[in-house]
């Protein structure tokens, strides 16, 4: 059993905001992974190390524009959207019973945002837990569920208190050989009043020679 690998990877982004908001960006991630026995994992992944980059360009219409100056929103421009760096530390418990796979994971989520709402919270630094489970039949198709984004916010009723809110997130994976194909649903408990998000990811395994 090979207890120890690394790896990384260089990434491209492309999003839209309906018709008249898109993106293209860049960045790279690299993680290490250190198997403690048969069933136990141990990980660490640092994203966005180089500082993710996201410039985004806007044209919309007169009509558009008069619909956000109407709604008392500002008309967004183009401008640069940077990720700051983040590690993710782990473990995680897998197992085979026939041809089903299971898989529990447990991560905490470091960066630099220092955002107030986080679980734990600094000045210059946050914490974030998150956990999810996968089922898989065969290898080649998966079932995952999970709970991310847990925040303390204001109470937009009584600005003087604190609510608690999380976001579930459920997925279906494909393993097609060398393809990879995945797609997530999230928010979809809608806790934010954020419309969710259809989350999809296409990856394909270099294998060396030998």
């Amino acid at each position: 059993m090979e207890k120890f690998s690394v790896g990384g990877n260089i990434k491209i982004i492309h999003r839209s905001v309906g018709s008249f908001g898109k993106s293209w960006g860049f960045g790279a991630d690299v993680s290490a992974r250190y198997k403690m026995s048969e069933n136990i994992t141990l990980g660490a992944s640092a994203r966005d190390i180089t500082t993710t980059f996201n410039a985004w360009s806007f044209n919309l219409t007169e009509d558009e524009k008069k619909v956000y100056q109407t709604t008392n929103n500002e008309i967004p421009v183009s401008s640069t959207e940077l990720t700051l760096p983040r590690l993710i530390i782990g473990a995680a418990y897998h197992g085979q019973k026939g041809n089903f796979s299971y898989l529990g994971e447990l991560d905490l989520n470091f960066s630099t945002n220092g955002t107030k709402a986080s679980v734990i919270s600094g000045d210059n630094f946050n914490i974030d837990p998150t956990f999810g489970i996968e089922l898989g039949y065969y290898d080649k198709v998966f079932i995952r569920a999970g709970v991310g984004n847990m925040q303390s916010i204001i109470n937009p009723v009584n600005t003087a208190q604190r609510i608690f809110e999380v976001q579930p997130n459920v997925g279906l994976g494909l393993k097609l050989g060398r393809l990879k194909v995945d797609y997530a649903l999230a928010n979809i408990g809608n806790v934010s009043g954020v419309l969710v998000s259809h989350i999809f990811t296409l990856g394909l395994d270099f294998v060396p020679r030998s």
